[in-house]
């Protein structure tokens, strides 16, 4: 794809992956890197005075700009051809920076929308998809390790799916490293990801089927089919295509949470009594959908992780 403000050739993962808002009528057709460039220049429309769509000064909600930040903030990341799936930070990290404070436009957003302040004396943050998030002290959680193990009590997450990032960076590649040696301080947002499941060539899965449930019992008296297929042919699928997202919808009924348990589980298609991996939604009550998981392109293979943002709209 061609930027159309530096009229660059990049890879689609270099642009965002969805339009900036959902009045946008048009495809996103700056590149990340001068998106990031343009946010703080956010134009001003006559009589507005919120922030605006770079590219039609379309005006932005307090959700249309958490959006708009998501992607930006990887306009700071740049793709190691060598590691396709893996995404490096451009800066890297080195020690005159360890005790640096960085929490990047988003992670500032998101202290502000949560009440949290944006610096604190030995603090910092770690934030799921969902905007739910936990703090730290830095003088209790020194290494990576000692954070997956907080964040386990905290999450009942084992370490094992727990992913962890932080401009850009893993912090699994090295988790006996404190937490300086990336940079983390007082302050950081640190960004944690659940992985369910990873399928590797190893496990020779070529399709898999995604169960999205709502909780209406299998039989007895009651019984209703409360649950959908699908079947994702992840071996066919083409490069270009990055993500899979599966929703949960409450389709005519007013909110998600008017069942008992949405929730979704994973099969391997050739052994489909054999479940690989489950995820139930705990706060769904006002949404009338939620994006249940997030199926992703790795260097490796395939990565699914749970994803719980809750979404408008029914299907």
């Amino acid at each position: 794809m061609r930027c159309t403000r530096c009229s660059t050739d990049k890879l689609s993962i270099e642009f965002p992956q969805s339009p900036i808002t959902d009045a946008c009528e048009h495809i996103p057709t700056n590149c990340l890197r001068c998106l990031s460039a343009r946010f703080k220049a956010s134009s001003v429309v006559p009589g507005y005075t919120g922030k605006t769509c770079p590219e039609c000064h379309m005006p932005l909600s307090d959700r249309d700009w958490i959006r708009f930040m998501e992607a930006i903030q990887d306009s700071d990341f740049v793709v190691d051809m060598a590691k396709i799936g893996v995404v490096t930070g451009a800066r890297g990290v080195s020690p005159s920076i360890a005790s640096h404070s960085t929490a990047g436009p988003l992670a500032s957003y998101l202290g502000s929308v949560n009440n949290l302040p944006s610096s604190m004396d030995g603090v910092f943050y770690v934030v799921l998809l969902t905007g739910e998030n936990f703090s730290f002290s830095l003088n209790a959680i020194r290494s990576v390790q000692a954070l997956k193990i907080a964040l386990q009590t905290k999450t009942k997450v084992e370490p094992l799916k727990q992913k962890l990032i932080f401009e850009g960076k893993d912090l699994d590649e090295y988790p006996q490293n404190s937490l300086a040696a990336y940079g983390i301080g007082s302050g950081s947002y640190v960004q944690l990801i659940i992985v369910l499941y990873a399928i590797t060539p190893t496990s020779k899965i070529r399709n898999v089927i995604f169960r999205l449930y709502w909780g209406y019992p299998a039989h007895g008296a009651d019984y209703l089919d409360g649950h959908h297929e699908i079947i994702a042919d992840l071996a066919n699928l083409p490069q270009d295509v990055q993500h899979l997202y599966f929703v949960l919808s409450a389709w005519k009924s007013p909110t998600i949470g008017h069942f008992p348990n949405p929730s979704f589980q994973m099969f391997d298609k050739e052994k489909p009594t054999k479940q690989l991996c489950q995820y139930c939604i705990e706060k769904a009550a006002n949404s009338q959908a939620v994006i249940l998981c997030c199926v992703s392109r790795t260097r490796q293979g395939w990565e699914v992780k749970v994803d719980g943002r809750l979404s408008a709209g029914n299907a």
